[in-house]
């Protein structure tokens, strides 16, 4: 499919801003042996966190963990769009997915996005994606950890110099040279016999957890 030139355009910007940003800023992190272990011993691995963070932790993750192999998904339409050129860009391959149909298409996005998972890309996913409600985790991350045996990693990042967007994720844009906190929490179980709703409940706690780590590392509190 072309992807119309505004939105490559857009796409572009965006990728240029989060290059800005990322090479001027300075992070302080807490939980990088739980990916790092992942990592290392082959196992595959998917980053969850909620959605209005997602240009704090790509920011992070691209400066100095940019030559492994990473997937997404996207919705099925402008934004989707956007976000795909920005992702190619980073050399994330993007998946897209209808959110809003249950045909076939839909089906075949999610499996090609599993298949990807299961030969080694790290999976960034926002459980509350793509349009809310905020910090409600919703059964397709827990889902694709069931199928891919994934170890699931809440994460989270905060800084104080930013711009929120009034929107539905309150999206953080973070300004150059800021100082931007990440915290990656503990494994979240997800065996394939395991119950999906107590899965979503733990991980949900967890990335909660994980958000109240990372301003408190933030300020110097952890």
């Amino acid at each position: 499919m072309t992807v119309p030139f505004g939105d490559q355009l857009a796409g572009l910007g965006l990728h240029t801003y989060a290059l800005l940003v990322s090479h001027t800023s300075r992070y302080v992190v807490r939980g990088k042996a739980h990916f790092e272990e992942a990592w290392t011993e082959g196992q595959p691995v998917i980053f969850a966190a909620w959605h209005g963070m997602t240009m704090m932790g790509l920011s992070y993750f691209f400066r100095f963990y940019g030559d492994h192999r990473y997937a997404s998904l996207v919705p099925a339409d402008r934004r989707g769009n956007t976000l795909s050129t920005w992702f190619r860009l980073l050399g994330v391959a993007p998946y897209s997915v209808d959110h809003y149909s249950t045909s076939l298409s839909q089906a075949r996005g999610v499996v090609h996005f599993v298949r990807a998972v299961k030969r080694g890309a790290t999976a960034l996913i926002n459980p509350d994606g793509p349009d809310g409600p905020p910090y409600v985790v919703k059964p397709g991350v827990v889902y694709i950890a069931q199928k891919t045996g994934a170890r699931l990693l809440p994460g989270a990042a905060f800084t104080a110099t930013k711009y929120t967007l009034k929107r539905w994720d309150r999206y953080s844009v973070p300004l150059p040279f800021s100082r931007i906190a990440i915290v990656v929490g503990e494994p979240v179980l997800a065996p394939r016999d395991g119950d999906p709703e107590i899965i979503a409940q733990t991980l949900t706690e967890a990335m909660h957890q994980a958000a109240a780590d990372a301003e408190r590392l933030y300020y110097g509190r952890i």
